[in-house]
């Protein structure tokens, strides 16, 4: 095993053992899964497979309600065990179909799954293996077959940095609710139009320069005790790649039809955390 891949797992391993710590809108929140699961129950299909692109406790759960055939995909077989403890089906776990792979490369039948869901999972792969992905989920779809997925939408224009973190500082305390909302924002804020990509680096930059600009030693202090917060949640190479809404909708037109876009009621980020619903 090389260095850098024994680096990536030992990540994987981190990230699962502190998954608790994400909250809505980071993970799907209770109205967005209802929403999900809505759908699939008014489609009226026995013998249920989905698949679930990655380890998301709650698209897991929600498979496993509808009782379905349940396959997971991730790369990391930590991730897929060490989120087991944070599903409330974990005594289904072990009904599960799990492969450790790549979304691009699983080898999975052809017209073959009733459903997928993923989660955040677009914008986890670079533009130029965005067409590749949905060509892939196509074909393992059945005829009339859905990829229901939660998006991370780029906007057009968002609040500057400094103006986020004095939006922050006015809380008393740096709660998991406002942290999870809070650092979708960043990653927003400092959103490359040119690129179309997220970086994380971008963010911790952002930060560094703001902390040496800060002359008050209170409100210097509580921007590094922010920053510090904001660290255990996101590594420093983590980057996420997304085109903004029509440039977007039209590479999802061209291998499906985009039935839906509907939105959770329980968080104050759904503007930009659509559901898609892509039919075959």
């Amino acid at each position: 095993m090389s260095v850098q891949q024994n680096k990536k797992d030992m990540w994987f391993e981190s990230i699962a053992q502190q998954w608790s710590i994400y909250a809505p809108p980071v993970t799907p929140s209770k109205s967005e899964c209802q929403i999900i699961k809505k759908c699939i129950l008014n489609k009226k299909r026995k013998n249920l497979r989905i698949l679930v692109l990655g380890a998301t406790p709650e698209f897991r759960d929600l498979a496993h309600e509808l009782k379905a055939e349940v396959t997971c995909v991730d790369v990391s077989v930590s991730m897929l065990q060490g989120l087991v403890h944070l599903m409330k089906q974990k005594n289904k776990a072990d009904q599960e179909i799990w492969f450790k792979a790549d979304w691009l490369t699983v080898p999975l039948a052809e017209n073959y799954f009733d459903f997928v869901l993923g989660d955040f999972v677009i914008v986890n792969l670079p533009i130029n293996l965005q067409p590749k992905f949905f060509s892939k989920i196509k074909h393992i779809l059945r005829k009339n077959g859905f990829f229901i997925t939660r998006h991370l939408l780029p906007l057009d224009s968002f609040e500057p940095f400094p103006e986020l973190i004095g939006q922050a500082l006015k809380n008393k305390s740096f709660n998991k609710r406002m942290i999870n909302s809070f650092s979708l924002d960043v990653l927003q804020s400092v959103y490359e139009k040119r690129t179309k990509v997220m970086k994380v680096k971008k963010v911790y930059s952002e930060f560094k320069k703001l902390i040496i600009q800060e002359k008050n030693k209170q409100r210097r202090k509580r921007i590094k005790d922010l920053f510090e917060i904001y660290q255990e949640y996101y590594p420093l190479g983590k980057a996420w790649w997304g085109l903004l809404k029509n440039p977007g909708e039209r590479v999802m037109k061209k291998y499906f039809k985009i039935q839906d876009i509907r939105y959770g009621q329980d968080h104050d980020r759904v503007d930009y955390c659509p559901i898609y619903f892509l039919r075959k």
